[in-house]
């Protein structure tokens, strides 16, 4: 990764970042639903390329246990989070994934690099809930 892709501005107001050559490049955890749904979105309308990472996927039929009821036309899948990135103005690329596993992330950040020859930043936003749920004994 290149530590001159980009360059730090700072104004009276706050730092700004500007990018040269290419597009700014996000790696995002737990991009189909929540918050990390949001931040993905939000680089994208910010005309980042984003790969949204998760379980929730079209090409499984099954989803993570546990899931919430949504309406029937909100569709909760990174390839749905992609799609909404491009249409903001990014690059949307969705990986559906299970992070739980040994090596998963280190797999992605390496074909994201090699794709991109860059990474800017990297979002951890995945998350499941303990097998025991968070109440009782959890907390003792």
């Amino acid at each position: 990764i290149s530590t001159n892709a980009f360059s730090m501005r700072m104004t009276s107001s706050s730092p700004t970042i500007t990018t040269t050559n290419k597009s700014r490049v996000a790696i995002v955890t737990g991009a189909s639903r929540g918050i990390g749904r949001g931040i993905a979105v939000e680089l994208g309308n910010a005309g980042y390329t984003v790969y949204a990472l998760g379980r929730s996927s079209r090409a499984s039929s099954s989803s993570p246990d546990g899931q919430r009821a949504v309406a029937d036309d909100l569709e909760l899948t990174v390839e749905s989070a992609a799609e909404e990135i491009t249409k903001r103005g990014g690059q949307g690329h969705a990986i559906p994934c299970d992070l739980s596993k040994d090596g998963v992330i280190e797999e992605i950040i390496e074909r994201v690099v090699k794709e991109q020859e860059r990474l800017d930043v990297m979002v951890c936003s995945a998350y499941t809930t303990p097998p025991d749920n968070l109440r009782g004994e959890f907390w003792n």
